[in-house]
């Protein structure tokens, strides 16, 4: 990795060297033991460019890699992807509006895998089993602001983070092991990986004042399909928008030592995170903790 800085610019230069070896060894199906090796290159580069003191834009290409597992179908292959991203970062803190980022980002996969686990609902016999989907596009929009203000004694930090994501298949294929939706369903260019929500918003808003401090968030996901599609979601694949409050707080007693107390979905909600494997799992209930973090 090298950065080159001319001007206002900064030009990162950067280069992963992976030498890969594994090992399968099956002490009661010998026909899986396996030895398999790869070497890889992962080139990247990014460029920041300071237009003016409170702002300036970022660019970055890089290369995107994921071995294939010991023990894989001779035909199954490596995940592959060119992943983009284009930006603004801005600081406005001396006007107090605070600071934040826009960045456009677009993941490229030549070659999207999926596994199976006991998580996805795989039959037993293809557990641990990858399967390779081909071509896919995982783009959107990531956003990020904060803010402090301070009254009276007291600090008040604000921020909130948004993503805004589209994932779709590019290319025709039959889901066989059931990686990616139901074993056996025929994926078409254009449909909806499943689990993927297209927005995001986390808001956050703080207390702070001496060794005190206190944190209220909110955390919104809108509603995702459980299998792949497109169009409209059927109302037996469709995990609903939810939306979940924590609370946090903290005392610093000592330079070592702070008690600390938190409490994840305040209000109690009920919601529904997945349908896999084997019917609706609920989101976490209300639960609270009480706590010391003690630093030697």
């Amino acid at each position: 990795k090298d950065e080159i800085s001319f001007g206002d610019n900064t030009l990162t230069l950067g280069v992963r060297s992976e030498q890969i070896s594994t090992q399968l060894t099956d002490y009661k199906d010998t026909d899986k033991n396996s030895k398999s090796s790869e070497s890889v290159l992962l080139p990247g580069v990014g460029i920041y460019s300071q237009l003016m003191p409170e702002a300036g834009v970022l660019a970055g290409v890089h290369q995107g890699y994921s071995a294939t597992p010991p023990g894989q179908d001779g035909d199954v292959e490596s995940e592959k992807s060119l992943n983009f991203e284009l930006g603004v970062r801005f600081d406005f803190n001396g006007f107090n509006l605070g600071q934040g980022e826009i960045i456009a980002f677009l993941n490229d996969y030549s070659q999207l895998t999926g596994s199976c686990t006991a998580n996805t609902g795989c039959n037993n016999s293809d557990l641990d089993s990858q399967v390779n989907a081909g071509e896919a596009q995982v783009m959107g929009v990531e956003a990020a602001w904060k803010l402090t203000r301070e009254f009276s004694g007291y600090a008040f930090p604000v921020a909130l983070t948004y993503t805004f994501t589209q994932a779709e298949f590019g290319k025709e294929f039959e889901d066989t092991k059931g990686a990616f939706g139901d074993a056996g369903q025929v994926i078409f260019v254009g449909d909806e990986l499943a689990y993927v929500p297209q927005h995001r918003l986390n808001a956050q808003l703080g207390i702070e004042r001496s060794a005190w401090k206190a944190n209220l968030s909110a955390l919104y996901q809108s509603k995702m399909r459980d299998t792949p599609g497109q169009g409209s979601i059927a109302d037996n694949e469709i995990i609903d928008a939810y939306m979940v409050l924590d609370l946090s707080t903290s005392y610093q007693a000592l330079p070592t030592l702070q008690v600390y107390g938190t409490v994840d979905n305040l209000l109690g909600n009920d919601y529904v995170v997945a349908s896999m494997p084997y019917g609706y799992r609920p989101g976490k209930p209300r639960s609270a903790n009480l706590g010391v973090k003690y630093k030697f």
